[in-house]
């Protein structure tokens, strides 16, 4: 908690440097406007700095708050824990530097060998990690994503109406993925404050597999037809 009032401390800092005063104009014409013009300078700087603080201060709080209950009702390791591939992988790397160890050199040069490699014959090296590390309940929802991409891109004949689809899509797909994060933070909240709603007995029955699949499928429909629906823009 010290260190994230220290960040928050110095983010407060660095924009009130950046506030800038107006200086009262010294002609004769606005010198009996100038004390005026000093008062809605001050107000307007302090305006300018409060409320950035204000929002940055929330946003912070917030996310300290929603990382806390998550642990607490979910968790990050262990069975049952949240899926979070990357964090997971960054302290595995990260975890031997600080707190000793041994080190896998080897297998980092190997990492890194393998990426040149994939760099000289065109192959995206990042893409191309994250499929090998990513478990796959999380890696097949990109494979379909990216099959739908490819789909709906190639129903158009005018590069024009490639990009315009394209960014439909990209744009309900961020939808998507922040109405999943949200609900996550409200699951998580309602499991929190012991309101768990989660249906255990019927969750695990061929019936909830079934209505899975079905919207599974349902929102696939959705996301092809409303990503057709794009026209690109008039020049």
């Amino acid at each position: 908690m010290s260190m994230f009032f220290l960040c928050s401390l110095a983010v407060l800092f660095s924009i009130k440097s950046r506030v800038s005063i107006e200086k009262p104009q010294t002609n004769s014409f606005s010198g009996l406007c100038a004390p005026t013009q000093a008062k809605i300078s001050s107000v307007r700087s302090r305006a300018i700095f409060i409320s950035p603080s204000c929002f940055l201060t929330l946003s912070a709080a917030t996310v300290a708050g929603v990382m806390m209950i998550l642990n607490k009702t979910y968790g990050f390791v262990g069975e049952g824990a949240l899926v979070a591939p990357q964090a997971n992988a960054m302290a595995a790397v990260i975890k031997p530097l600080m707190e000793g160890g041994a080190t896998p050199w080897m297998l980092y040069l190997a990492g890194a060998a393998l990426a040149l490699i994939l760099t000289m014959i065109g192959v995206p090296a990042l893409a191309f990690a994250l499929g090998m590390f990513i478990p796959l309940e999380l890696n097949t929802p990109l494979l379909v994503g990216g099959l739908i991409s490819w789909y709906v891109a190639s129903r158009s004949g005018s590069e024009r109406g490639k990009k315009a689809r394209r960014e439909r899509g990209t744009l309900i797909a961020s939808g998507f993925i922040a109405g999943g994060a949200l609900m996550g933070v409200v699951s998580a909240l309602l499991k929190y404050f012991g309101a768990d709603w989660f249906a255990s007995s019927w969750n695990a029955t061929s019936g909830a597999e079934i209505l899975a699949v079905v919207m599974y499928v349902a929102i696939i429909g959705y996301f092809i037809w409303d990503s057709l629906r794009a026209k690109p823009e008039a020049e």
